[in-house]
């Protein structure tokens, strides 16, 4: 939602659970408010649905393996999981 993505800030800690329970430590590395669309996402943002707010976590030390496309969970932010 737009208030959630307004207390967001790059750098910011955040954690992603996988699905399956998993938890990945992360941080916060691009924001990309309504005005703009990426199209370097591994899903179409034509197929998400909802407001158009985007924020890029990027897993610490997870390598390729980590998350892999295709992979769903949660994102909490303000967390590092650690």
């Amino acid at each position: 939602s737009e208030a959630t993505y307004n207390t967001l800030n790059v750098g910011m800690p955040a954690r992603f659970t996988f699905r399956e329970g998993a938890a990945l430590p992360g941080r916060i590395v691009h924001l990309s408010g309504v005005a703009e669309a990426s199209s370097n996402y591994a899903i179409a943002p034509s197929s998400l649905v909802g407001d158009s707010y985007r924020v890029s976590v990027a897993i610490d030390g997870g390598g390729d393996a980590a998350c892999q496309i295709g992979r769903t969970g949660r994102v909490v932010f303000g967390e590092s999981g650690s």
